[in-house]
Order: structure tokens, then C-alpha cells, then sequence
């Protein structure tokens, strides 16, 4: 299933048009979120403890890692909103508001909600503001 999951993620690179299931989601996001703890206990946490110096090899790898896994992590989560029913342009509007201080935290709940709840789940709410609609008719 992990791998199955892997090679969709890295298949679908760019796409931002199909669908994600939750079952193509998880083991993703759970391997995403394992490479973002090692990269930041090897980039962060020895920096604290003092082990290596400040301009580490790790903290280049990480970024490096990163910077290669950013495209494909924002398509993923794009898809998984089309799936739930949501629009991308709410996916936006969160993530910018996820850079505000205070704010941040509450969108970050937000999108995490979004991308656990079964496929369809927009169909019942109606979001309209202005002209914009946010969720997939």
C-alpha cells in the first residue's frame, strides 16, 4: 500500500486536475511527515544540542529534499480538496493564511479537517462569497 501510495505521489508530480482517495492520501502523508521530523531533528535539534556546527551538510540535504518534495506535497493536497469537494482556491486562501502569526494555526486545523473527511463531504455546504465558489459543483 506505502509503495503503491509512493509511486502515485511521485507519478502525479504535477497534476493538480484528478482526484486523490484516502487511501492514496495517507500513506503519503504519513511518509511526508516522517521525513519532515528526521530533516528537522537532524537540522534543529543538533543545532541545540551542539553536536554539528551550524552550516551542516543536513540542513542542505533537507532543503534540497524539500525544495524537490514541494510540488508534488501542494499537488497532493490539491487533489485530496477536489476529492473532499472543496476548490483549490480555498487550499490558497489557507495556506496563505497559514503564514500569519496567530491565524496560521487555525487554518493549518482547518486543512488538516478538510483532507480526513470522506470524499463528497462540500456537497452539503455551500460556500459563496462574492463571486467565488468554494466548493466543487
Amino acid at each position: 500500500m506505502f509503495k503503491r501510495s509512493v509511486d502515485l505521489f511521485f507519478k502525479k508530480y504535477f497534476d493538480f486536475k484528478s482526484e486523490t482517495t484516502f487511501d492514496e492520501f495517507y500513506p503519503a502523508a504519513i511518509i511526508l511527515i516522517l521525513i519532515n521530523f528526521v530533516g528537522e531533528f537532524f537540522t534543529k535539534g543538533t543545532e541545540r544540542l551542539a553536536i554539528f556546527p551550524n552550516d551542516n551538510i543536513f540542513g542542505v540535504a533537507f532543503g534540497l529534499i524539500s525544495l524537490l518534495l514541494l510540488i508534488p506535497t501542494l499537488a497532493l493536497l490539491v487533489r485530496r480538496f477536489s476529492n473532499v469537494g472543496f476548490s483549490w482556491r480555498l487550499f490558497v486562501v489557507l495556506l496563505v493564511l497559514s503564514a500569519i502569526p496567530f491565524i496560521g494555526w487555525f487554518a493549518r486545523v482547518i486543512i488538516i479537517l478538510i483532507v480526513i473527511q470522506q470524499a463528497g463531504f462540500a456537497r452539503n455546504i455551500h460556500l459563496n462569497i462574492g463571486n467565488t465558489t468554494w466548493y466543487k459543483k
